[in-house]
């Protein structure tokens, strides 16, 4: 059977189910190392240590954003797998000495990531097409980066996009059984009700929903806003939009799926200011559309799940097109067989079982 070492950054627990189909695979033996500690805020998902995960990596933060991965190099000496698999991130730096490493050893290498958002400095670009360039196979979360890597003439054979996915309960029984939260006050909901999650945060652009909200609720009184996450400007926007403390539900965080279910699967419309990423398939696998901007170059992967049938865009950072978004987008999920398309422009391929089918079948090919 051959072999594939995967090194990462931690065993985050969105990616549970994969994690499991590849541990599990007959066809391609995986390997898997990762630090035990969290990492930037990633939620890690509990394992039982055994020969196939190998928690032994720590991750190193050097200047800011460069990190180097302790125990990466030293095992992609040692290994003894056919292909190694890295995280597609460039300021990695012990995964360029890896590469180098596979490369004078004739191992395979394979690099699983964003790739490249559009978006990127002229300086940056270049650095990422030359790493991105270094692997056997790019594996890529999203189409609209494969298309600007194959416009930078790298060739098709080269990337293989495998899409995300997030283990929800509509999806996947028995994730989210933990006990957090459970005694919290669910509130109802009504047909007028949107929905945020995430971090309260100025890179959330989480402030131009409150703006948007407010004018927005002028037009349509039965406007009720509901904000799961906490963050550094929670005070801030609760003392700012104090007028509106009737229509306005500050949750907190709440990591209990089933809680979550309640709120994502009866809210009107999820709204994502910002960019929005797995927490689109997270609402749309429970039925409910999504408002998010519409410039790709500034959106994560997960995006491309959003159509005109389980969606609605406006122009990013103008508020009073997100105005008109949220008045038009409540009445979206009324419409019949919405909740039905939604929930099926998930299955299609935003799943564990699609990622795990792409992946192996493409790892095959090559080694």
């Amino acid at each position: 059977m051959k072999s594939i070492d995967y090194f990462t950054n931690v065993y985050s627990h969105y990616r549970a189910p994969l994690w499991k189909l590849l541990i599990d695979s007959k066809e391609v033996r995986f390997n898997f190392f990762f630090s035990k500690k969290e990492f930037k805020g990633i939620e890690i998902s509990k394992y039982n240590e055994s020969l196939r995960l190998k928690p032994r990596l720590v991750n190193i933060s050097l200047f800011g954003k460069i990190i180097w991965q302790l125990g990466v190099v030293n095992s992609s000496i040692k290994s003894k797998a056919d292909g190694l698999m890295f995280l597609g991130e460039m300021n990695l730096i012990s995964t360029w000495v890896s590469i180098l490493i596979c490369k004078v050893k004739n191992k395979k290498v394979f690099l699983w990531g964003h790739g490249i958002y559009g978006n990127e400095s002229y300086l940056k670009m270049k650095l990422r097409l030359i790493f991105l360039n270094l692997a056997d196979i790019n594996f890529l979360y999203g189409n609209h980066a494969k298309s600007i890597l194959l416009e930078n003439g790298f060739k098709k054979e080269k990337i293989q996009v495998i899409y995300n996915s997030i283990p929800s309960t509509s999806m996947n029984k028995g994730y989210g059984e933990n006990t957090n939260n459970n005694d919290m006050k669910t509130y109802e909901m009504f047909s007028d009700d949107i929905l945020f999650v995430g971090r309260l945060t100025r890179v959330k652009k989480i402030e131009l929903l409150f703006q948007a909200f407010e004018k927005a609720k002028k037009i349509n009184s039965k406007l009720r806003l509901f904000v799961i996450g906490t963050g550094k400007i929670r005070s801030k926007l609760e003392k700012n939009f104090s007028h509106l403390n009737k229509s306005i539900f500050f949750l907190g965080a709440i990591y209990n799926e089933k809680i979550l279910e309640h709120y994502i699967s009866n809210a009107a419309l999820f709204v994502s200011p910002g960019n929005v990423g797995l927490a689109c398939i997270h609402s749309l696998s429970y039925g409910t559309p999504v408002c998010t901007h519409n410039n790709m170059s500034f959106q994560m992967p997960e995006a491309e799940a959003l159509d005109e049938k389980n969606s609605i865009l406006f122009e990013m950072d103008d508020v009073d097109s997100l105005v008109d978004s949220i008045l038009r987008g409540v009445t979206l999920k009324k419409k019949q067989n919405t909740s039905k398309y939604c929930k099926e422009s998930v299955l299609k391929n935003f799943t564990p079982e699609n990622q795990y089918r792409l992946m192996i079948d493409k790892i095959n090919q090559v080694l």
